[in-house]
């Protein structure tokens, strides 16, 4: 089974068909060839980016991603997105790490300019830590980002941003059941999740020694009425150099967030700096957002308010 979802059975493969879609494409960059008809994973095309040219908008059509992760796999990094309503998914495979690599050849990976579009499965990394998992057009909405691994291979030197999308807006995003780490000791050099979000949801992903104290894990400039809930981060305490390092809300003017039930974990005796950290007011000693009961180590801490 990959991800909860139904594809047709097929030898060899795990899959069974959802209800309600549109047409399956296969993409298998070893086997397969852009001459071939996609349906069936025998005859599959090589590239995820050829794929897109053959799904509709709002057909809910699937891309299924069997073998992927080389240098030079796709044509050209990012591979833009731009259909509503696809869905893009990497074949699950065996074992603890089951996602299908995505490798951005220095460049971001993913770019995301259709609406209600789905991603899942994958893992990114780049060469250089120059680049960013996956990247968004402005005020792209309904994007589900679930179970994939940012900076999780051996592949290349990380990422610079997990998913980044800086002065833009992320409007009713749901990202969830991802891991963002450093596997080769680079992982996300920048912060895990940066991007504006307006009713935005983030949950139950988990931050593994992944921004460390050089920036934040979540970093979001602009937050309205979103929700930051139930995530898991880890950082040493030498590393925890900046208040705020698990959460950080830098934006003024912003209200209606729900930040709660967020574990940051350090190491030593929990006496680094506060992990989270919430400008929206402007105020010193107030929030615009609700903030509820989110831990550093075993305590329960207030967040840092400026």
């Amino acid at each position: 089974m990959v991800l909860g979802l139904q594809f047709p059975p097929v030898a060899g493969l795990d899959l069974k068909r959802p209800p309600l879609i549109g047409r399956v494409f296969y993409v298998d960059h070893i086997n397969g060839a852009n001459t071939n008809s996609g349906i069936d994973p025998d005859e599959a095309f090589a590239t995820i980016t050829y794929a897109l040219t053959q799904c509709v908008a709002d057909r809910e059509d699937y891309i299924i991603v069997l073998e992927h992760g080389a240098a030079g796999a796709e044509p050209a990094y990012p591979v833009v997105i731009n259909i509503d309503r696809v869905h893009v998914i990497g074949r699950g495979r065996e074992g603890p790490d089951r996602v299908i690599r995505i490798h951005g050849d220095g460049n971001d990976c993913f770019d995301i300019t259709g609406r209600d579009v789905e991603v899942a499965g994958f893992g990114f990394d780049t060469t250089g830590a120059a680049g960013t998992g996956i990247t968004a057009s402005t005020n792209v909405f309904g994007a589900w980002i679930h179970h994939c691994h940012f900076a999780g291979s051996s592949l290349g030197a990380g990422l610079l941003t997990g998913i980044g999308v800086t002065g833009q807006q992320l409007p009713w995003w749901l990202i969830e059941d991802c891991i963002f780490s450093s596997p080769n000791g680079v992982g996300i050099t920048s912060s895990c999740i940066q991007a504006d979000i307006v009713c935005t949801v983030i949950r139950r992903n988990y931050f593994t020694a992944a921004a460390g104290g050089a920036s934040p894990c979540i970093e979001t400039t602009n937050v309205e009425i979103g929700q930051i809930v139930d995530n898991y981060f880890y950082c040493p305490i030498g590393d925890a150099g900046i208040v705020g390092w698990a959460i950080f809300l830098p934006g003024a003017g912003m209200e209606g967030g729900i930040i709660t039930n967020n574990h940051a974990a350090q190491t030593g005796d929990g006496t680094g700096n506060n992990p989270y950290w919430d400008d929206s007011s402007g105020v010193l000693g107030t929030t615009t957002h609700g903030w509820g009961m989110n831990y550093s180590g075993q305590a329960v801490i207030a967040p840092d308010v400026a």
